[in-house]
């Protein structure tokens, strides 16, 4: 797609000139943060005013024009979401039955032990 206008150099130096506030610390790069639209997701880019953020439940980044916009709006939130991978759920679940066995072996009667 090419297009036949000429290039509105005006609007690039126009754009170059705007100065874009300092974004709040939880909306840096590798954040979750939570939409009602989208649910939880992690800020892949903070490109200027636009806000790149790979939710869980879709496949494709969703951009966001305006990141002060999304905010006044709504559709952006900081969120306490701790994502972790699968390993650490079993590194985790290894841990408390390894804890579980030792307590089952501290029960002084054998035949209890077996509940």
């Amino acid at each position: 797609m090419t297009d036949n206008k000429p290039t509105d150099y005006a609007a690039i130096i126009r754009a170059a000139n705007q100065t874009v506030p300092e974004p709040p610390e939880w909306l840096s790069a590798g954040k979750y943060v939570y939409s009602p639209e989208y649910g939880i997701g992690e800020v892949m880019a903070l490109l200027g005013r636009r806000l790149i953020v790979k939710f869980v439940e879709e496949v494709k980044p969703t951009q966001f024009g305006d990141w002060e916009q999304a905010l006044a709006l709504g559709s952006i939130k900081p969120s306490n979401a701790n994502l972790v991978s699968s390993t650490t759920f079993l590194e985790e679940n290894n841990a408390a039955i390894t804890t579980t066995a030792e307590q089952i072996q501290q029960i002084p009667q054998v035949v209890f032990q077996s509940f």
